[in-house]
């Protein structure tokens, strides 16, 4: 494997782990399919009508799918930020499996000694509950099938589950070491590893916890406001200057719009969620598939981001600069 080869597969995985994987369902409604990166991030999602959610779910998919993106090419443009990023992330992991080993090792040794708090009870607890539930979220991730939306929200759930469990253990670790009066004294051992291990864990969750909520947006915040030295745009580049201007504006009609009628679009932006509503700000409607947004928002989106739809990922520049040369004589 050469040297290309090799950073491109790394650079794939590591955004992998910091970008929340999405995939979007075969109809377009959001539900898991064969995942965007595996198909080329730019291919178009098949036009359909949705409702608030749905809609909402499939823009924060195709904002992962671009933060993912974005991440890569910086990997592969940038060695020295890849091999950062694999230094890091490797020692905090082989770091968590030494915290992990010698945990063993200090509940056999000292598990049977006195101790006013459970701390012995907790620690096996917590080494049990680790690797049961992190081959779970393996298990889960490896065997759900590209049309079953149910299997793909319970992964979600479990993981978000496992996260809200493992800092409520955390907590009731602290929490027992703290109330602890003798074990200081009577098993020092497994009372100053409790103390040195449940600081590591504290911090790797707040760690990965806010990985989890705030990748996305922070990638695509730098990738605003320092294109230059973090990759720029997303996968398609922002679109030409003026082209939201080149796209129809849309009249309100209360008509047009439901939330239940599958044959009627949102009637919401679904990058601001906002309602559209008559007087309100103005409504652009994309053309071919559709789809409404108001102006500012896809203004912003365009402008910044990507020149594709933002539900849909259709060329919306390219769609653009096709009608306007046909209607050139």
């Amino acid at each position: 494997m050469n040297d290309g080869v090799l950073r491109r597969v790394v650079s794939e995985r590591l955004a992998e782990s910091i970008i929340q994987p999405v995939a979007t369902s075969g109809d377009g409604r959001g539900g898991p399919a064969v995942s965007a990166q595996r198909q080329g991030s730019h291919n178009q999602l098949p036009r359909t009508n949705t409702n608030t959610e749905l809609n909402r779910q499939q823009f924060s998919q195709t904002q992962n799918e671009m933060a993912r993106a974005i991440l890569q090419r910086c990997f592969r443009a940038r060695l020295w930020f890849l091999l950062a990023v694999v230094v890091l992330a490797v020692g905090t992991y082989v770091l968590a499996f030494l915290f992990y080993v010698e945990g063993w090792i200090i509940w056999a040794a000292y598990h049977g000694l006195t101790c006013d708090q459970p701390l012995a009870s907790w620690l096996i607890v917590w080494l049990l509950f680790v690797p049961l539930t992190d081959l779970r979220q393996v298990i889960l991730n490896c065997t759900q099938s590209d049309d079953d939306g149910r299997c793909f929200t319970a992964a979600r759930r479990f993981k978000a589950g496992v996260m809200i469990a493992k800092g409520a253990l955390i907590a009731l670790g602290f929490w027992f070491h703290w109330r602890s009066k003798t074990c200081a004294t009577k098993n020092e051992h497994l009372y100053h590893f409790m103390k040195t291990y449940g600081i590591f864990n504290i911090v790797f969750w707040v760690v990965k916890a806010l990985f989890e909520c705030v990748a996305t947006p922070l990638v695509l915040f730098m990738a605003r406001d320092h294109a230059a030295h973090f990759g720029g745009p997303g996968e398609h580049r922002a679109g030409r200057q003026g082209l939201i201007d080149d796209l129809e504006t849309a009249v309100y009609d209360s008509t047009l719009f439901s939330d239940t009628d599958p044959d009627k679009e949102s009637p919401e932006c679904c990058i601001c969620q906002g309602d559209f509503e008559e007087g309100g700000m103005k409504i652009k409607r994309v053309p071919c598939c559709g789809h409404h947004f108001h102006e500012p928002c896809l203004g912003s989106w365009l402008g910044n981001y990507g020149k594709t739809c933002p539900l849909c990922r259709m060329d919306l520049q390219e769609v653009v600069d096709e009608r306007g040369a046909a209607a050139t004589p």
